[in-house]
């Protein structure tokens, strides 16, 4: 009998493996859960703790160092912490019945929020090796401040000392927590929410919608999907090596029998256990195959010697794609594209043949489209969809941005061509085509996508909306500005004078 796993076992341990990492995620530095063991009775039941250590992914039973608010700190199984309900976040305001007087008479007073400021620069200087000391010593002068606030009159300074020291350990602590329930990434401040106007049109069908709506809509839906975004990274200037360069460091190393070929990027070296695994699927499947040519003809020693080698084979596979799986990220955070501000150019070279030469040109338009990865990991969704119908008084509704987000994930490329998406051919007409005459809708948007055209219809008005919230600094230079560009004139040199 082979020790190998079989089909199933592996995707048992693949689903056991995600629901584990799906059950850690939550349980980071600084992260507030609730204490919920298995008996009620055991001391600390349902209060809030704060996460000193992560539990690591990588072992049997992980377990997390936790801190009560009283300053307890323990070890304890994972299956222990559970979320905290809604609206149980933390509140320095609101000091909990278990802290001494002292401290919440500390916590009242305008001092106690310039001290966790201080402490927030201190753990910053730790972690970035900035000097400590100047900020270690502006924390003790605080706290002795306050710890003669606090105290009555008379007290000896012994006691202020001591209590100096407990400020520092709930101070400490407050930080940490104000710090996991911070917003926004890198801990920036929530902006303050601005009040939209109500959309009043709801697009309910888009039978309704004219010829030149129709082929202005593939021109947005054709945008889109070949990636018109305006980039906001930062650009790279990496050191060019001349040609002759790389071609003498190449005769080089094959004078010294080694391989300086660098992969391109458009071809990249495939990695040590994706060629392990390759060949460790070649190898079963032909050791396979003579296996069973050797028992057609009735030698099984030699089948059962090959037997070995081919489970042998079949182990290392199942190894080295589990140790893949667990490599390849399972979620995505952030931007889908690589920017948030679409670029929609309408040409229309077709006006000039019909006699109206002046109409002939470009039309330039921008609007903000931001499309990020949901809470899942891999599925899509239009972060900015109340501002587009806002500002442009349509009501698309929910089910149409996630039509829209589903006709992105299909029909788009992900990552250049590399994961899953394809290219349409008839790029030009991607959501009506041509027939008889007219611009008809297609029948596989109408079947897979009924509310496609009801989002892009509000992003084609945000278009020409006259709140846009892209502004001229953000277009660079080399993209045209907003507006109808005239078509530019090859006049061809003519003889004369």
């Amino acid at each position: 009998m082979s020790d190998a796993p079989t089909r199933e076992e592996l995707r048992d341990l693949k689903a056991s493996a995600a629901r584990k990492a799906r059950r850690l995620k939550s349980m980071t530095l600084g992260a507030q859960l609730q204490y919920s063991p298995p008996k009620e009775t055991t001391a600390h039941h349902g209060e809030t703790v704060t996460v000193l250590r992560a539990p690591r992914s990588d072992v049997k039973s992980p377990t997390a160092r936790i801190q009560f608010a009283g300053g307890t700190k323990i070890s304890v199984p994972v299956h222990h912490l559970r979320p905290l309900p809604p609206g149980a976040l933390y509140r320095p305001s609101q000091p909990t019945p278990e802290d001494p007087p002292s401290v919440q008479d500390a916590r009242s007073r305008p001092a106690w929020e310039r001290l966790l400021n201080v402490i927030d620069e201190l753990v910053e200087a730790e972690q970035t090796g900035q000097p400590r000391e100047p900020l270690d010593a502006n924390v003790r002068h605080r706290l002795a401040q306050l710890a003669g606030m606090v105290s009555p009159r008379g007290t000896p300074a012994d006691e202020k000392g001591a209590l100096a020291a407990q400020l520092r350990v709930y101070a400490e602590l407050d930080a940490q927590r104000r710090h996991a329930v911070r917003p926004g990434r890198a801990g920036y401040p929530l902006q303050p929410a601005q009040r939209l106007p109500k959309p009043t049109d709801r697009l309910d069908s888009p039978e309704w919608l004219d010829q030149e709506q129709r082929r202005m809509i593939n021109t947005v839906a054709r945008c889109i999907h070949l990636r018109y975004f305006i980039s906001d990274r930062a650009e790279r200037h990496a050191l060019r090596v001349p040609s002759h360069v790389r071609a003498a460091l190449r005769a080089a190393g094959r004078s010294e029998d080694r391989a300086v070929e660098q992969p391109s990027p458009s071809q990249p070296r495939a990695s040590e256990l994706h060629l392990v695994a390759a060949d460790s699927y070649r190898f079963m499947v032909a050791d396979a195959l003579e296996v069973c040519q050797y028992l057609a003809v009735g030698k099984t020693r030699e089948a059962q010697v090959l037997l070995q080698q081919q489970q042998a084979a079949r182990v290392r596979y199942a190894l080295t794609t589990r140790q893949i799986e667990a490599l390849r990220p399972l979620s995505h955070t952030g931007r889908f594209f690589h920017g948030d501000i679409l670029s929609v150019r309408d040409e229309r070279p077709e006006d000039a043949d019909a006699g109206n030469p002046d109409a002939s040109g470009m039309s330039q338009y921008y609007t903000r489209l931001t499309i990020v990865y949901a809470q899942d990991g891999y599925s899509l969704t239009v972060a900015n969809a109340p501002e587009l119908e806002a500002q442009t008084a349509t009501v698309a509704g929910e089910d149409a941005w996630k039509d829209l987000c589903r006709w992105i994930t299909d029909t788009s490329q992900r990552r250049d061509g590399k994961k899953q998406g394809r290219r349409q051919d008839d790029d030009g007409e991607l959501v009506y085509r041509e027939n008889e005459g007219s611009l008809r809708l297609r029948d596989n948007i109408s079947e897979q996508y009924p509310r496609l055209v009801a989002a892009l219809e509000v992003v084609r008005r945000s278009l020409e909306a006259q709140g846009s919230d892209v502004l001229g600094s953000e277009i660079p230079e080399n993209h045209p500005a907003r507006g109808f560009h005239p078509a530019v004139e090859n006049n061809e040199k003519k003889g004369g004078t």
